[in-house]
Order: C-alpha cells, then sequence, then structure tokens
C-alpha cells in the first residue's frame, strides 16, 4: 500500500488506486480516507490508475482542500486525468454560487373527481 505518513515532515502521499478501483464513487469513502492525513504538513494526492469520479466524491475533495488548506497544509494533485480535472473544475465552479435556484411548484385543486380526470386526460 502506498499511503504513507513520514513523521520527521508529515508528508501524506494518497494513492487513491490502492484505495478505489478505477473510480471514486461516493462521498463517505472519500471522506474516511482523507481523515488520515489531518495532522500531515502537506499531502499530494495521486490519481493514477483513476478514471472517473463522481460530482459528489469531487464535492468531497475539494470540502477536504478547504479544510486543510485553512490549517496551512499544502496539497498537491499528480497523475490526474483530463477528465478528472474537467469534473474538479466544474464542482468547484458551482461550489462558487452561494444561492440555489428556487423551484416554483404551481399548486392545484380540483373540485371534483371527474375535474381531476378531465386534467390529468389533458396533460
Amino acid at each position: 500500500m502506498n499511503v504513507y505518513l513520514v513523521m520527521e515532515n508529515r508528508w501524506s502521499h494518497i494513492v487513491l488506486s490502492d484505495f478505489f478501483d478505477s473510480q471514486l464513487n461516493n462521498r463517505a469513502s472519500v471522506a474516511l480516507l482523507f481523515e488520515r492525513v489531518k495532522k500531515s504538513k502537506a499531502v499530494a494526492i495521486d490519481f493514477s490508475g483513476i478514471d472517473f469520479i463522481s460530482r459528489s466524491a469531487a464535492h468531497e475533495i475539494l470540502t477536504f482542500i478547504d479544510e486543510v488548506q485553512k490549517k496551512g497544509i499544502d496539497f498537491t494533485f499528480t497523475n490526474m486525468a483530463p477528465n478528472i480535472d474537467e469534473t474538479l473544475q466544474k464542482v468547484s465552479a458551482s461550489r462558487k454560487q452561494n444561492f440555489k435556484r428556487a423551484t416554483f411548484v404551481k399548486r392545484l385543486s380540483f373540485g371534483s373527481e371527474k375535474d381531476l380526470e378531465d386534467f390529468l386526460l389533458a396533460i
């Protein structure tokens, strides 16, 4: 296993393919992995062997990076495929929006079952 923590300089190197087959599919598994390195001074995340990352896993990685940056921990990505870089950039851009689009729902009421049936048949 390539994950190591050198105590003298507290450098953590995470080779994601040691923990995941070619995909990172969920937030929870990424979060558990990163719990191991919160006391490091620097973190290298190696994407070799990873060819897909879900939006939720990308979000979790970016959340982790935000946490470590606030603590002054350096990080770097290595061996990242272009599609993974693109996903991380898109998720990063979406995280900068501080609002959610409102969803408007029109409520309908019907005077009788016949009115409801007529409406449903019309759509």
